[in-house]
């Protein structure tokens, strides 16, 4: 029994003109074309909402509902106090992405979540697709931005899109959001969405990988004590695209630590100094859940 029919979830039909239509075109792969008809079921969605941590963020068998991350988000949506007068229902799609501890493999999954206004008790979160695990970070950050182009495309309509990453995941989301521009520049028949991003203490894949980190527990990485070093173009980019950009960042734990981000349109520096931590990285892994930083995502979301 597939997925598909487990979820009893019937695929929309995709004719070979549509496909070759998009960007994508014949080099879709086998398991990003049944992610698209994952993606394709869920029409009725309003909302993107990505969520990406850090090294270690799925510590049980890769899999992303173990994400600490998850908790303050699921509250932040299925809790949340907002109004939505405009709609008789809203819904949101949910991609959750995560660093196992064993390597730097992203695994990701997809929920919706869909909240009646009359019946608020009547929220939900429903699979959409299971977890997938990736084992090359570009090949899994250029396969995630098509997944979420292709269905905003499909819908073509003035949707939100909101990138969230900690630690190796700030670094991912600016990745994203570097990419998704790109498309949209590409093709502006398109409906551009409304893009929120939050940068957490982002650190860089490329200039921080977890041996460096270690090597730098006895002589300081200057890698891992910086924002991510992106080209000014690519900074610049990311900017236009995105309509907020919240930057989160702390200087305390000394051997991990991101910077200012130089194009963000707020950038908060974190205090620690008055919190004791068991946490082995720190103020580092106090921006996880950090209260104040997710009073704000609130807000966006």
């Amino acid at each position: 029994m597939t997925v598909l029919s487990k979820l009893n979830i019937k695929p929309i039909q995709i004719s070979e003109t549509q496909l070759n239509s998009q960007p994508m075109g014949r080099t879709t792969s086998k398991a990003l074309l049944l992610s698209i008809l994952f993606l394709s079921t869920v029409s009725a969605a309003k909302d993107i909402v990505l969520l990406a941590g850090g090294f270690g963020s799925c510590p049980w068998a890769s899999d992303p509902s173990e994400m600490r991350m998850w908790k303050p988000l699921k509250k932040a949506i299925v809790g949340s106090d907002q109004e939505y007068s405009l709609d008789t229902q809203r819904s949101s799609l949910v991609i959750r992405a995560c660093y196992s501890m064993s390597n730097l493999a992203v695994s990701y999954d997809v929920l919706k979540h869909t909240r009646e206004v009359r019946y608020l008790e009547n929220d939900s979160l429903e699979i959409v697709s299971e977890f997938t695990k990736m084992h090359n970070d570009i090949a899994s950050t250029k396969e995630l931005a098509e997944q979420i182009g292709f269905y905003l495309a499909i819908e073509n309509k003035e949707n939100s899109v909101t990138l969230i990453g900690q630690s190796l995941g700030g670094d991912l989301v600016l990745d994203l959001a570097d990419l998704l521009a790109k498309r949209y520049s590409a093709t502006p028949e398109l409906t551009r969405p409304f893009v929120n991003l939050v940068t957490i203490d982002p650190i860089s894949k490329k200039h921080c990988p977890p041996h460096l980190f270690i090597k730098g527990l006895v002589s300081p990485t200057k890698g891992c004590l910086e924002f991510p070093r992106k080209k000014a173009q690519t900074l610049e980019i990311v900017q236009n695209f995105a309509n907020h950009w919240l930057h989160f960042y702390q200087i305390e734990f000394g051997f991990l630590h991101s910077g200012p981000a130089p194009l963000a349109d707020r950038n908060f520096l974190m205090d620690y100094s008055n919190h004791s931590t068991m946490n082995p990285f720190g103020a580092h892994g106090l921006t996880e859940r950090d209260p104040e930083i997710w009073k704000l995502i609130n807000e966006l979301l």
